[in-house]
């Protein structure tokens, strides 16, 4: 079939779902582009030459070329196109020096187009194929700031220290929370805990629904009329906490209502009660675990008659000045009988001397185990607090079904509006679109400066809004979250990006080749001859082009001496922090201005000690260049050092013991000829 028998709309379609089309091209498309780039095209010049510059010459290049330069025993012609040689998994690997125009885009097509993959293996194919200075920079700024990246893989971490919540007498804050769990034999699933926070008193009520009416009433019944009306009631976000009939029931009884920010349970102390009914009630029996209900009571009296770790109290003395009474105390008569009678305002006298005592270790006691698991939680916390204008994402929690392959983020880019004085929790509002705001944990933002905003889905997404209907719960949730006087018109911050970054890039027409080139290495003055005489075998008409990899045994000899594959030497693989590179010059900047007079240039030489990773040298100073002097070479002849070497072998050992063997003889024939009646153990050594 003829080529011209393809339409023109799909002659430049993607070949596969998440490909793109790309450019091809040829050698001598790469050596005009790299000519045209001021860098490479400066490199060249002075490869030519063949002549490595002198310092002084260097140091009035720029930072890219004076980086280049450092490997210029490393850096060959081949038609007009440089290419850096490296060793690769024991390969000579030869890479492109890629211009800085077409760097992006080969970071998208290893990056954005082959799943997006971590720093290491992204790092890897870049290698591979191209270079350029500092390219490690490049690679990790390029994942570090990749927007589906982000959205994706992002984690959220522990970025704000622990707030404990304080108080210092009873039904000054109770805690309310439902908790659901598997139906019994009479379909009741679902139980309204209520503990205060001080005492650790706990209330748990089965309820047959959690409906707003059910709520106020097993308040009024169960816990107001017996305890009396607290100060404050905390909860969730629940709809049926958060409803008309409960705040209209707080007004009438003047009880101030608060509630934890969304989808951040550690904001509400009974919580952590609801596991602990959870476990007593499975360790019921199994039969009994089909009417669980009616144990539910019996347990919670007995966790408020037990000490507990954060006040040193049981609940029930805290809260009533005396201690229960168990069933196994009357059944062992445990209890004390004959008394003395007191009167009322004895016992009152007493119980309020005992219960004063009791609040003051409670709080003692309170505070420092509060302060205590601050410490082991702040522990592993990273802080990072958030300014009025920083731009962040927050995280989708409210998903619904399956989403392994949802975002963790949303695409929606928020900004700060508010910080709430000495709490972790920020109030953020839509950038680019007129939405509510919303008052969110620290832990559930997460900083997205670099992102810019996805305008076509804010636009979507106020379209969605205002072309369906709210429920009446919608209506009264945004009234309830968006007073008079706090809604906010974001500003649209287009000046951070600009619109140059969207306009498309033109590429010229490209051919890739498939044959391997013939690498020219950079003529010597001892080599003019032998490069004169070789030609080159490159195929003019190849159509296609990938850096070359199989080379002759004796290419492979000849560039023993190349950088490996993980060689700190290599200007693209540097991992030293811009601060670290400071502190590195710091300290070796007093020896290096003292060895200013010692650098000798030669011609096809490099620097000594420059040889570090290029990313991790600064610019220095311009040193004073001074006259090379000759350099004197010994005459002397090396001969090998005729130590430990002996004429036969164990000499050594045979003098050692002739040695003893004659001080042994000596010592006997002194010893007999001085006394030689005296026995032979009364003998004493010389």
């Amino acid at each position: 079939m003829d080529v011209s028998a393809i339409p023109t709309e799909f002659s430049q379609s993607d070949l596969l779902p998440g490909s793109s089309t790309l450019p091809r091209m040829s050698q001598q498309d790469w050596a005009a582009e790299q000519r045209n780039d001021l860098t490479i095209s400066r490199v060249i010049d002075i490869v030519n030459t063949g002549k490595c510059p002198t310092y002084r010459v260097r140091q009035k290049e720029t930072r890219e070329v004076q980086l280049m330069l450092k490997l210029m025993n490393q850096l060959v012609l081949n038609n007009g196109v440089l290419y850096r040689k490296r060793m690769n998994r024991g390969e000579l690997v030869y890479q492109l020096v890629l211009p800085s125009k077409y760097r992006e885009m080969a970071l998208e097509g290893l990056h954005d187009t082959v799943g997006h993959m971590g720093l290491d293996r992204t790092l890897d194919l870049v290698r591979t194929r191209f270079y350029w200075p500092r390219m490690f920079i490049d690679v990790e700024k390029k994942v570090r700031t990749c927007e589906r990246c982000v959205r994706r893989k992002a984690r959220a971490e522990k970025t704000a220290p622990l707030v404990n919540i304080h108080t210092s007498r009873p039904l000054e804050l109770i805690c309310i929370d439902y908790l659901s769990l598997e139906p019994d034999g009479r379909g009741t699933k679902n139980i309204l805990v209520i503990t205060d926070h001080f005492t650790k008193y706990a209330i748990a009520v089965p309820t047959a629904d959690q409906k707003a009416k059910t709520v106020a009433k097993t308040l009024w019944n169960s816990f107001f009329v017996h305890y009396g009306m607290p100060e404050r009631i905390h909860s969730d976000q629940g709809r049926d906490f958060e409803s008309a009939l409960i705040k209209e029931l707080c007004q009438l009884l003047g009880i101030k209502k608060t509630r934890t920010t969304p989808y951040h349970p550690r904001g509400n102390p009974v919580e952590r009660f609801n596991r602990t009914l959870l476990e007593m009630l499975g360790t019921l029996q199994e039969e009994d675990k089909v009417k669980w209900r009616d144990f539910v009571q019996p347990l919670v009296h007995s966790y408020n008659c037990t000490k507990n770790d954060t006040t040193g109290f049981s609940p029930y003395q805290l809260m009533f000045g005396r201690q229960p009474n168990l069933p196994i105390d009357v059944a062992f008569g445990l209890s004390p009988e004959g008394q003395k009678k007191v009167t009322h305002t004895d016992y009152v006298k007493k119980l309020r001397e005992n219960l004063q005592e009791s609040y003051k270790l409670a709080i003692e006691h309170s505070e420092k185990t509060a302060q205590r698991n601050k410490q082991r939680y702040d522990f592993k916390v990273r802080e990072s607090i958030l300014e009025i204008g920083d731009h962040v994402l927050i995280k989708n929690v409210a998903m619904q079904g399956k989403h392994k392959i949802a975002d963790r983020w949303s695409s929606t880019v928020y900004k700060v509006v508010k910080h709430i004085d000495d709490s972790p929790v920020y109030v953020v509002a839509p950038l680019t679109s007129d939405g509510p705001e919303r008052i969110l944990h620290r832990d559930l933002l997460l900083p997205c400066g670099f992102l810019a905003p996805s305008i076509q889905e804010e636009v979507d997404q106020v379209k969605e809004k205002k072309g369906r209907a709210q429920t009446p719960h919608e209506q009264e949730a945004s009234q309830e979250s968006c007073e008079p006087g706090q809604q906010f018109q974001s500003e649209e911050m287009r000046h951070y990006y600009p619109q140059a970054a969207q306009e498309p890039i033109t590429f010229p027409t490209v051919t890739i080749i498939h044959e391997t080139p013939h690498i020219q290495v950079a003529p010597t003055m001892e080599d003019d001859d032998e490069m004169n005489t070789e030609g080159s075998n490159l195929n003019p008409e190849a159509d296609e082009f990938q850096p070359m990899r199989n080379l002759e045994e004796d290419n492979i000899e000849k560039n023993e001496n190349l950088p490996a594959e993980n060689d700190p030497g290599i200007g693209d693989e540097s991992v030293q922090s811009e601060s670290e590179r400071e502190i590195t010059n710091g300290e070796n900047g007093q020896n290096m201005e003292e060895n200013d007079d010692e650098v000798i240039m030669e011609e096809g030489c490099e620097i000594d000690g420059q040889d570090e990773d290029d990313s991790k040298v600064d610019d220095k100073p311009i040193r004073k260049e001074t006259e090379c002097p000759e350099l004197r070479r010994s005459t002397r002849q090396r001969t090998e050092p005729d130590r430990l070497t002996y004429n036969s072998l164990g000499n050594p050992l045979l003098l050692v013991m002739h040695s003893i063997l004659t001080s042994l003889d000596q010592v006997f024939t002194r010893a007999l000829d001085s006394s030689p009646t005296t026995d032979v153990n009364q003998l004493t050594p010389w």
